[in-house]
């Protein structure tokens, strides 16, 4: 076991300190982006960065949008480039497909923690998952 005097200990803890403001700096740097594309009846979203609170406005600009194309029958949101989601995100999804009104809603290409969030919260039951 290495001991460390007062000196070595300030410096070890505002190093620690500095790298834990560069990691937060990074998180908050992934606010998600939007692209929408429509083909035909068929709505494709694709979601990149994380998908939080902070993004609830491009989330709302981006569906609002999209289910306002005429003939739209069904829209796939992707999550392809969605590595994290928070509960804010899981109540976006809910209240789109009521906004929806019967149009299919389709989440794709989820993986990794996401896919088991939307697992978790039994998603799956309102959701097809793809």
């Amino acid at each position: 076991m290495q001991l460390y005097n007062k000196e070595e200990v300030k410096v070890l803890l505002a190093y620690k300190m500095q790298q834990q403001e560069t990691e937060s700096r990074s998180t908050r740097n992934k606010i998600m982006q939007t692209s929408t594309k429509i083909d035909d009846h068929k709505g494709r979203i694709m979601l990149n960065g994380n998908f939080t609170f902070e993004s609830h406005r491009e989330f709302k600009q981006a569906t609002t949008a999209a289910l306002e194309t005429p003939g739209l029958t069904e829209l796939e949101m992707d999550f392809s480039a969605v590595d994290y989601m928070d509960s804010a995100a899981l109540g976006m999804l809910l209240l789109l497909n009521e906004r929806a009104n019967g149009r299919k809603v389709t989440l794709i290409n989820c993986r990794g923690t996401v896919k088991a969030v939307l697992e978790i919260a039994n998603f799956g039951k309102i959701f097809e998952i793809k």
